[in-house]
């Protein structure tokens, strides 16, 4: 393995040099990588694996040592685990008919999240 200083993916106890270990932040830059998870979470509008796939680059890649990005990996994670609870209560109440409310409700924000966080990307500002 080769220790880069330039990387999203730290290891506990490196200070300095980082520790690549994944293939994928070998091949995208950090702000590729965030633009690639915020894209996954749309797609998983459609097909909901690709959230999932999306939810675990955000979470590899949490220690950023650039802070712009790790704000953006922070927001895509704080999506992931939101998303979770709201589907969870939409889905437990879906039968009593607040369900589709809740699930609107959880679409809109996570839209709102996925283009407020893709226009800071754009303007490369902190999430």
């Amino acid at each position: 393995m080769e220790a880069h200083s330039v990387t999203c993916n730290a290891t506990k106890g490196m200070e300095m040099k980082v520790i690549r270990t994944d293939r994928l932040s070998k091949l995208l830059s950090p702000d590729r990588l965030v633009l690639l998870v915020y894209g996954l979470y749309a797609a998983g509008f459609i097909v909901g694996i690709t959230a999932v796939v999306g939810a675990v680059i955000a979470h590899m890649n949490l220690r950023c040592q650039d802070e712009v990005w790790r704000t953006h990996f922070r927001r895509q994670v704080k999506v992931c685990w939101w998303s979770i609870g709201w589907l969870l209560l939409g889905g437990i109440t879906i039968k009593f008919g607040v369900g589709y409310l809740v699930l609107l409700a959880w679409f809109t924000w996570v839209c709102f999240q996925i283009g407020t966080g893709l226009n800071k990307l754009r303007k490369n500002l902190p999430a």
